[in-house]
């Protein structure tokens, strides 16, 4: 699957011309549409459950290389990564199996007597209320 991510950045670029002699900065909003492909799908996830997606900037917008190309343009290369997370209802199997003690094993109830196989909760001497 494929999800799509759409923004924008701002670019600001300060430049100096006239021998040094003054300088400007020219400011581009840049829209982008980048398709991120999931690189591990649940099999156990239930087809119409998976709606909320999740898109985080792993990266900021950074520049690699600014030039100044043959026409007089400026050329930015900016590199920027996403982490995107599918949320979604997925059906679980749990197999519960009960605890096998030996004989000779016992546990100390809440006044610290030994029972044997057996806990008896007296609720008006508990210590919970």
């Amino acid at each position: 699957k494929i999800v799509e991510v759409k923004g924008s950045y701002d670019i600001h670029v300060w430049y100096a011309y006239n021998d040094h002699m003054k300088t400007t900065v020219i400011s581009e909003n840049v829209p982008y549409c980048i398709d991120v492909n999931l690189s591990k799908e649940d099999e156990h996830c239930l087809e119409n459950s998976c709606r909320d997606i999740l898109a985080k900037v792993e990266k900021q917008p950074t520049c690699l290389q600014c030039k100044i190309n043959d026409a007089k343009n400026i050329s930015v290369d900016v590199a920027l990564s996403f982490i995107v997370n599918v949320i979604g209802e997925m059906k679980v199997h749990v197999k519960v199996e009960p605890v096998k003690r030996k004989q000779d094993d016992h546990v100390r109830d809440y006044r610290g007597k030994q029972t044997y196989d057996t806990f008896q909760e007296r609720p008006s001497q508990s210590p919970f209320k």
